[in-house]
């Protein structure tokens, strides 16, 4: 499932990309698919949530970052009350740190390469560009960046970042199909 997604996350940057690009020419074949991207991908276009994951991950401003990151701390600890997080109301136990949980698992979706391998998985061979037959030793060969936090919130961590690239996966999903609709009209 992950080449298909990934081929329509692909397309869907590529139309939005040259449809932006474009966008100023009085007659241009990608106006009506800069339209139709319009509601998920513009600067500015209403605050959803949809669109601020796409607008985040595809256009990479500031401004749209700190958006997304007070609606994602809202919905973490919406989350965390319906999952029975520990909230610190119980003697003896400490309350997670919802803003840190948010924080850490966003960024970690935006960019999370291993830093040695560059998401090539395998170790590079001292002074050339190519690449070793063995496995990163950083990264034991996933091409992710080990997640380096407090192992009391690890897990609710792990858990919020499979929630985004579930709700990235659903957004691109609806764009690329918003995208079908308009190139068929």
């Amino acid at each position: 499932m992950e080449a298909p997604y990934t081929s329509l996350a692909i397309s869907l940057a590529h139309h939005y990309s040259g449809a932006v690009l474009l966008c100023d020419l009085k007659s241009n074949a990608h106006r009506h698919k800069a339209n139709a991207l319009a509601p998920f991908l513009r600067p500015g276009a209403p605050d959803s949530y949809g669109g601020l994951l796409l607008r985040t991950k595809y256009v990479n401003s500031p401004a749209i970052y700190r958006r997304l990151l007070a609606k994602w701390t809202w919905i973490v600890s919406t989350k965390a009350i319906r999952r029975g997080w520990p909230d610190g109301r119980t003697p003896g136990e400490s309350a997670v740190d919802i803003a840190k949980i948010a924080s850490l698992s966003l960024n970690r979706w935006l960019n999370s390469p291993c830093q040695v391998c560059t998401k090539r998985q395998h170790q590079q061979v001292l002074g050339t560009p190519n690449m070793s037959g063995k496995v990163c030793a950083l990264c034991n060969g996933t091409g992710k960046a080990p997640l380096r936090c407090h192992a009391g919130i690890r897990q609710y961590v792990l858990d919020m970042i499979k929630e985004l690239a579930e709700d990235e996966r659903r957004c691109v999903i609806r764009a690329s199909m918003r995208l079908g609709r308009v190139a068929r009209s």
